[in-house]
C-alpha cells in the first residue's frame, strides 16, 4: 500500500503492530499480545517502513531493537 495523497495515514493495524513490537521488543511477544503471527507483524513492520520510507528496527539475533527514527515514531 503506497503512501499517496489519498491515504494520508498508514493503516491503524500496522500501527499496533508497531507499537506493540517498539514496547516489548520482540516480534513473537508483539504477536502473543496482540493475538496475531510472528510473520502478521513482520510484514506489518516491514509495510509501515516501506510506507514510511524509514527503518523502524534493527532486526537482532534475539528480538529487534528500535532505530532512531523508530525511537521517534514510537509514542511515550
Amino acid at each position: 500500500m503506497p503512501n499517496s495523497a489519498n491515504n494520508s495515514l498508514p493503516p491503524l493495524e500496522w500501527v499496533r503492530s508497531f507499537e506493540a513490537a517498539g514496547r516489548l521488543g520482540n516480534f513473537t511477544t508483539a504477536a502473543n499480545d496482540l493475538g496475531l503471527t510472528q510473520a502478521s507483524i513482520s510484514q506489518h513492520i516491514r509495510a509501515l517502513e516501506d510506507w514510511l520510507d524509514i527503518t523502524l528496527f534493527r532486526r537482532l539475533p534475539r528480538g529487534v531493537e528500535l532505530t532512531a527514527d523508530g525511537e521517534a515514531y514510537l509514542p511515550h
